[in-house]
């Protein structure tokens, strides 16, 4: 006994797989290329001990099928900073940063203590605004003097050690 439903039912799973494929093309497919930059801050790292006088990095990552290029801001501590000069402004500037570049921000004279180095970039024109920051600390000056005074103060007490000895040791013959 054979049945008409057969040739019914595979032009309708035929005509229902072209269905699937035709708005997995139209809807999933533009959002997976259409994925946008990405802006991060590459130095200082986060909760790094750092001199007075830093250099912080920003950098554009290269993504699947992304833009070439974005604008971002950033701001120290909450206030706006000039990326190009690192110096506090009134306003809010951007500059343009393209992807597989780096942009350094000088930051100098930072006071001591915590500060948060922040950037707020839009990687895509359809896209919100995303926010990067970093936290770090400033303390007195850096590591390498902080290293140099504890030698230094090593090789002294050592010396003078070695001096007691000397004396001693002449002192009991």
């Amino acid at each position: 006994m054979t049945t008409t439903h057969g040739p019914k039912l595979r032009r309708g799973f035929a005509a229902l797989t072209v269905a699937v494929i035709t708005l997995n093309v139209v809807v999933v497919a533009p959002a997976a290329a259409h994925l946008a930059i990405r802006v991060d801050i590459r130095y200082p790292q986060p909760d790094s001990h750092v001199g007075p006088d830093v250099t912080a990095v920003v950098f554009a990552q290269q993504t699947l099928a992304g833009v070439p290029q974005t604008t971002f801001s950033a701001s120290l501590d909450g206030h706006p900073l000039d990326p190009a000069t690192g110096r506090l402004v009134p306003q809010t500037e951007t500059t343009v940063i393209r992807v597989g570049t780096e942009t350094r921000i000088p930051l100098r004279r930072l006071a001591k203590g915590r500060h948060e180095l922040a950037i707020a970039y839009r990687p895509d024109t359809d896209m919100p605004i995303l926010h990067t920051a970093v936290n770090f600390r400033v303390g007195s000056g850096s590591s390498y003097r902080s290293s140099a005074v504890v030698v230094l103060a090593v090789a002294m007490a050592s010396v003078v050690a070695l001096a007691v000895i000397g004396v001693r040791r002449r002192r009991s013959r």
